[in-house]
């Protein structure tokens, strides 16, 4: 009976952490679509005013 507690316990220590996991991965979704959008308005800047300063490029 009481490792039955134990186990239920611990179930329920997995499900939020899978909810917060799941959460978390969301956020990190957004914040690449984020960046992936701002990296190409950088590389629509750079193509626009190419004064050859800092012209390195990285994919």
């Amino acid at each position: 009976q009481e490792l039955r507690e134990q186990i239920a316990v611990l179930q329920r220590q997995i499900n939020m952490m899978s909810e917060y996991l799941g959460a978390v991965c969301d956020e990190v979704l957004q914040l690449q679509a984020r960046v992936q959008e701002l990296e190409q308005q950088l590389a629509a800047m750079s193509h626009t005013t190419d004064n050859g300063s800092n012209g390195s490029t990285s994919n």
